[in-house]
């Protein structure tokens, strides 16, 4: 079990635990959601995530330390278009 913070950027992790904090649950994250790491920024910056693949939070490190996560497999996630390989015929 890891803290939210310490998590990979473009991992998967489904969230185990969270503070007592109200504000968490009315954004959507409660133990059993998914999020996905977008980026974490410099210098002890707030995290941007993308919770259950629908819609991105920010939330600083502050919290982000107090949320246990455990990593889940990437094996259905979705490949982004702009990472696609495109190939093109002249004839």
């Amino acid at each position: 079990m890891q803290n939210l913070y310490d998590s990979e950027k473009n991992g998967d992790f489904e969230i185990l635990s969270i503070p007592e904090i109200g504000l968490l649950e009315n954004i959507g994250l409660r133990a059993g959601t998914k999020v996905t790491v977008q980026n974490r920024y410099v210098f002890g910056g707030p995290m941007l995530l993308r919770v259950e693949d629908t819609y991105s939070v920010a939330i600083g490190k502050d919290i982000a330390v107090q949320i246990k996560v455990a990593e889940v497999g990437t094996a259905n996630k979705k490949t982004p278009i702009a990472a696609t390989v495109r190939k093109s015929v002249t004839i």
